[in-house]
């Protein structure tokens, strides 16, 4: 399985990405350093379990939104299951 990204490495944005920066959730995401919170994960993948579905910076995003959102891991969980 390929690893997912909540954005694609991209220069060009898709629709989708326009019309998301203007929602409620697009706005914080805008100012979120996601590139360089991802930079003080550790580069090293567990040699344990299965590989992650999302990028580093996937998984921060997704750590903000559960506290914005106010779920809990299990909910989140459910909320992004779609996304295998």
């Amino acid at each position: 399985m390929s690893q997912m990204y909540l954005f694609y490495p991209s220069s060009v944005q898709s629709n989708w990405e326009l019309i998301f920066k203007t929602t409620p959730l697009g706005k914080p995401r805008a100012v979120l350093p996601l590139s360089d919170l991802a930079n003080l994960l550790p580069d090293k993948e567990s040699p344990c379990g299965a590989k992650g579905w999302f990028s580093r910076e996937g998984i921060i995003a997704l750590m903000f939104l559960e506290s914005y959102v106010g779920v809990s891991d299990a909910s989140l969980i459910e909320l992004t299951s779609f996304l295998k």
